[in-house]
């Protein structure tokens, strides 16, 4: 469905990026530094791609849900076209093909922006969460309850204010974007990485 007045949407997107964001995920909240247990060997269980594609299913509809108070705008070819309040069926099928092992193929990935609520939602191909930029209360609210049915949880890094990004050295330790898990070498600063720049001039 089109819709005017959403042709560009750069600068709040630009300024979104630097804002605070939340997490939906698979676990309650950041697995603590020195922690016991198996988290590597968990989060490759659930990466598979069968399991993949269930979760981003779950996600597709989470956001669909929440596209029936407002419009929705997205693109999952790394911002080069967008497509307003798209079909649910079409959507939710592009969405779990992210999954796919080719899933990044192209720079792709998920951004959903709620330009009426100015909160914009991002999932990288192979990830098992979904980032939240800056959601009111209101719609915040309404995103835990969506999640919560579907055995999901909502948190907020405690250790950062903006969205973070990987770098090789996280990769080899196998720390997920949001630094959900802490590497246990103490390295100084794990929990403030990089800022996400690559994408702040990727909009709509």
């Amino acid at each position: 469905m089109e819709r005017s007045g959403y042709e560009n949407n750069d600068v709040v997107i630009s300024r979104l990026l630097e804002e605070p964001y939340w997490i939906i995920d698979l676990l309650p909240g950041q697995v603590p530094a020195g922690a016991q247990g198996q988290y590597s060997a968990v989060e490759k269980y659930f990466r598979q791609t069968d399991r993949l594609t269930r979760l981003y299913r779950k996600y597709a509809e989470l956001l669909l849900k929440l596209n029936c108070y407002c419009d929705m705008v997205v693109s999952l070819n790394s911002c080069e076209t967008q497509e307003i309040n798209p079909d649910p069926e079409d959507f939710v099928q592009s969405v779990s093909a992210l999954a796919a092992p080719d899933g990044a193929e192209g720079g792709r990935f998920l951004r959903a922006l709620f330009p009426a609520e100015e909160v914009m939602v991002d999932l990288d191909p192979g990830d098992t969460y979904v980032t939240v930029y800056d959601p009111n209360e209101i719609l915040l609210g309404q995103i835990r309850m969506l999640a919560a049915a579907d055995g999901l949880f909502v948190w907020h890094p405690p250790a950062a204010s903006t969205r973070r990004e990987k770098t090789s050295e996280e990769n080899e330790h196998s720390i997920s974007v949001k630094n959900r898990l802490i590497p246990r070498n103490d390295r100084a600063g794990a929990a403030a990485l990089p800022e996400r720049t690559e994408r702040a001039g990727q909009g709509f």
